[in-house]
């Protein structure tokens, strides 16, 4: 068989499976091949660039960028969302949270337990964009108290809210995110209601929480649930950049 004779063939193999839609079984019967000729034939035309697929890629879509983070930071998978130039920053929170939102509800199995942060401003928006599921999650458990005007209140509908989109049980954790001393911490953590909540954090599958800028968002702001100017100040003279759940980086 002449190269001629090859390509002929396989260009007429490729013209049934990528044009006619046409099954690798139907393509052997029809030209009376065995299906495992159709399965190389289909791999020579790629290797051959008889023929070339090719991806297209939305203005809007940033894969190049979040392979770059994502081996930058040596991290599974990152989403870099789309908003427009002018965009508030009301605007750039619901961009992110809807992406969030679409993540947790397309990776969720029904066994995971699922820990969420309570404060950040980012993770309530997410929250709001979901939608029930027909996937029950294990549970979700509050990972983070509340502090100031309404905290532990705002901190627990968030978590029941989860709960309820994932038809799951819900454990909460009635305390304040930041203690005043160490021993305060520790009784804390050994009385008995705090103790069995904490108990389950080693058991969390998924852990949802916020990453943030050193400054306070306003939700945070408003609850107390932060720590004050004098603080903050010596951080960053020490060299804290930001923060996730109640812990500076």
């Amino acid at each position: 068989m002449s190269k001629q004779d090859e390509q002929r063939l396989l260009v007429k193999i490729a013209t049934l499976y990528y044009s006619e839609n046409k099954k690798q079984s139907e393509i052997a019967s029809l030209l009376h091949l065995s299906q495992s000729f159709v399965s190389r034939a289909l791999t020579r035309c790629q290797k051959e660039g008889l023929v070339k697929i090719t991806v297209v890629q939305p203005t809007n879509i940033f894969v190049d960028l979040e392979k770059a983070i994502e081996e930058r930071f040596g991290i599974r998978q990152a989403i870099v969302v789309d908003v427009g130039e002018n965009a508030s920053y009301s605007q750039v929170k619901h961009a992110i949270g809807s992406a969030a939102a679409h993540y947790v509800e397309t990776r969720l199995r029904p066994e995971d337990l699922v820990g969420i942060s309570s404060w950040s401003s980012t993770i309530r928006c997410m929250v709001d964009e979901m939608h029930p599921q027909n996937i029950r999650a294990a549970g979700v458990i509050q990972l983070l108290g509340g502090v100031g005007p309404n905290g532990n209140v705002q901190a627990t509908i968030l978590t029941q809210q989860l709960a309820a989109h994932l038809g799951c049980p819900a454990w909460l954790l009635p305390s304040q995110s930041i203690e005043h001393s160490v021993e305060e911490r520790s009784r804390l953590v050994n009385s008995p209601d705090v103790a069995a909540v904490v108990a389950k954090f080693a058991e969390v599958d998924v852990a949802i929480v916020g990453i943030g800028e050193l400054e306070p968002s306003q939700l945070l702001k408003n609850s107390g649930n932060y720590y004050n100017e004098t603080m903050l100040q010596l951080l960053a003279a020490r060299g804290a950049g930001g923060g996730y759940l109640p812990a500076l980086l």
